[in-house]
């Protein structure tokens, strides 16, 4: 079996898997990991919603002083 990781030396990231054999057996290999991370989420995103107004700022930010990058 050849090794699924293929590094492209131009792009400096792995070749896409194209053997769907191999990715189900990871998916299945790994579906227990889910399960922590969804009740994670079930706990702490509603949390968060609840606890966002409690962390608003009272600050007007003038559209003439402030900007935003994104990488």
């Amino acid at each position: 079996m050849t090794p699924p990781h293929i590094w492209d030396k131009y792009s400096d990231q792995p070749y896409p898997i194209h053997d769907r054999a191999y990715k189900n057996r990871m998916r299945k290999k790994h579906l227990f990991e889910y399960i922590p991370l969804l009740i994670t989420n079930l706990i702490f995103f509603p949390l968060s919603i609840l606890m966002m107004k409690w962390f608003k700022s009272n600050e007007r930010v003038e559209n003439r002083e402030f900007y935003g990058m994104g990488v």
